[in-house]
């Protein structure tokens, strides 16, 4: 699908403030192009924004109307050093997930605490594990093995060298923080009854 212009004209007759969507790539990036061209004057708040391909199709159109939730912040110091050390290794490629280290060293410290590699061993470790990374702590709830950990809020920006470092995609357009959520700000009571094997 390449027209999104019904969806935006739905969204300006509903006069929404803000949309939340799961779009992301071309479509999330056209929805965006649409909306402004119907003249929506919506926030779009997605957690795919900064992936491949997003960028160059939100462009120009993004700028003050599209939000990227996501569990790093794409100015702090952890994450410079984590791009300027991608981009020397990649030929200056993008980098856009700052999630995977994370998740990798939770998994690497419950195999250590395991002392294993045995998938019920490892998964009985992570339970109310808590990992420091480049973002701050993460911890696995033990109850139903939900990560908690901070959230971050930036809107799409031009580059300004000081509250938006780094551009994506040649865009000249970047993240600027906007508000940060503790996990303790986010953290639910959890009713799960997860079974776990024997």
């Amino acid at each position: 699908m390449t027209d999104f212009s019904q969806y935006a004209a739905k969204i300006r007759s509903s006069g929404a403030d803000t949309v939340i969507t799961g779009n992301w790539g071309s479509d999330l990036g056209l929805l965006v192009k649409a909306a402004r061209d119907a003249g929506v004057t919506a926030k779009f708040y997605t957690f795919y924004a900064d992936n491949t391909g997003a960028p160059t199709l939100i462009g120009e159109a993004g700028v003050d109307r599209v939000y990227r939730i996501a569990a790093f912040d794409w100015n702090s110091p952890a994450t410079e050093a984590a791009i300027k050390d991608y981009k020397a290794r990649y030929n200056n490629a993008d980098f856009w997930n700052a999630v995977g280290p994370s998740g990798l060293k939770l998994l690497a410290e419950a195999m250590n605490k395991a002392g294993s590699t045995d998938p019920l061993a490892v998964a009985k470790a992570m339970e109310g594990l808590t990992v420091e990374t480049m973002h701050g702590p993460l911890t696995m709830r033990a109850e139903d093995h939900q990560a908690q950990q901070s959230f971050y809020m930036a809107s799409w920006q031009k580059m300004d060298g000081d509250k938006v470092k780094y551009d994506q995609e040649k865009t000249g357009h970047g993240w600027r923080l906007e508000r940060t959520f503790k996990p303790e700000e986010l953290t639910l009571p959890s009713t799960c009854q997860m079974k776990r094997p024997s």
